[in-house]
């Protein structure tokens, strides 16, 4: 069971990274989150900060985690490249970073999932059942919502066999995921965000009101 829970943690972080033209982080300057992995009675605890600072028509872009005894840093310009390429060539380079922001990432697809099954933004009182390969049922609800960093996000529960296997927190304007919370047997991957902070005034934010998402979700993602 620890191989298959580790083999979905990487799957995500290879997913996130062959996804990335559907991942954003426009409008955000800083994100830091605490992370927490689990392997049966094994505990690591780390952080992982990200901070883009304008630098002439480029950003600046720093990367530090933490995870028990390991530690990396780094601050990169884009150059002409998008913030999201810049922070996704990290994460290559990085195994260990992959690791801890490719669920991150990952969730944004699961909040994208249910906005092609809804055709627009998912709201609270949705529900999905089926069945996956192995016969299981398998559930996906958004039962509430709630305010942090001043803005409202909402909760996305899914269920194996009736067991909460997923819970995240997607803040709903720039998708970025407040809670993220992988658990499988004695296996466990979780991280909160401590701190986000959003550019004010960002006329590429504004809501796409034909569809209910972000204008970047529809100019990145219309091909899936």
């Amino acid at each position: 069971m620890r191989k298959r829970f580790w083999a979905f943690v990487a799957a995500t972080a290879l997913a996130a990274v062959l996804g990335v033209s559907c991942v954003s982080l426009k409008g955000v300057t800083k994100l830091t989150y605490r992370v927490e992995v689990r392997q049966g009675q094994s505990v690591q605890q780390g952080t992982l900060a990200i901070a883009f600072t304008p630098s002439g028509g480029d950003w600046s872009i720093s990367v530090h985690y933490k995870l028990d005894g390991e530690e990396f840093s780094t601050t990169l310009t884009t150059q002409g490249e998008t913030r999201e390429e810049v922070l996704f060539s990290t994460l290559l380079m990085h195994p260990s970073l992959g690791a801890l922001l490719g669920p991150i990432m990952a969730a944004q697809g699961v909040y994208l999932s249910l906005a092609g099954v809804t055709q627009g933004q998912p709201e609270v009182g949705f529900l999905w059942r089926s069945r996956d390969a192995e016969g299981r049922e398998m559930e996906i609800s958004i039962p509430s919502s709630e305010q942090r960093f001043g803005r409202e996000a909402i909760w996305i529960v899914v269920k194996v066999a009736e067991e909460v296997t997923t819970r995240l927190l997607m803040e709903k304007q720039s998708l970025i995921p407040l809670v993220v919370d992988f658990a499988e047997d004695q296996q466990k991957f979780y991280c909160e965000a401590q701190e986000v902070q959003w550019q004010e005034n960002n006329a590429e934010e504004k809501d796409d009101y034909e569809t209910g998402l972000p204008l970047w979700t529809k100019a990145t993602c219309q091909a899936l």
